[in-house]
């Protein structure tokens, strides 16, 4: 199924066949949500997640980092070109650094105590999943036969740099 496939909603009033007007297809939906997504969702990771007196300054190269492997209880953090920028001890502060680079910031607060790393990551992945929910309620409504919705929601994931690790 390609994403330019339109979906309707049709009713049948006495007989006849009466399309609705606002026909929607995956393009459009994606780019829906990327633009309210982009428009601002209500919190940012980390500033809204941790309590920056119980913080030490990190500082960032200033562009999106990915997960790197894990060798001998380190994990390693890349740019995306595939280059490594650290190391952490342990897995929880790596997700949380890649977490706060999705803006690209060349500074960030990570929490001195382990406990609230893992409760800052806790409450921004389950707003993360809660957006997930609603996009695949909105798509679900929107297209009922629709069999996309991992790479819809990729795509606007990718797109508006947000990630969510397992």
């Amino acid at each position: 199924m390609s994403a330019d496939r339109i979906y309707s909603d049709s009713v049948t009033l006495q007989g006849n066949v009466v399309q609705i007007k606002n026909k929607m297809n995956e393009k459009k939906f994606i780019t829906k949500w990327i633009d309210a997504i982009n428009g601002g969702l209500e919190n940012k990771f980390p500033d809204d997640y941790v309590k920056e007196y119980n913080c030490e300054m990190l500082e960032l190269p200033g562009k999106h980092l990915i997960q790197g492997s894990e060798l001998f209880g380190m994990y390693e953090i890349l740019d995306i070109n595939g280059n490594p920028i650290m190391q952490t001890e342990s897995y929880l502060k790596s997700k949380y650094i890649i977490y706060s680079s999705q803006f690209n910031p060349f500074f960030i607060p990570v929490p001195k105590d382990e406990v609230e790393i893992k409760t800052a990551l806790k409450e921004y992945e389950k707003e993360l999943d809660g957006l997930l929910h609603q996009i695949e309620k909105e798509y679900k409504t929107t297209f009922p036969e629709g069999k996309n919705f991992h790479e819809v929601s990729n795509q606007i994931f990718k797109n508006t740099s947000l990630k969510r690790f397992k």
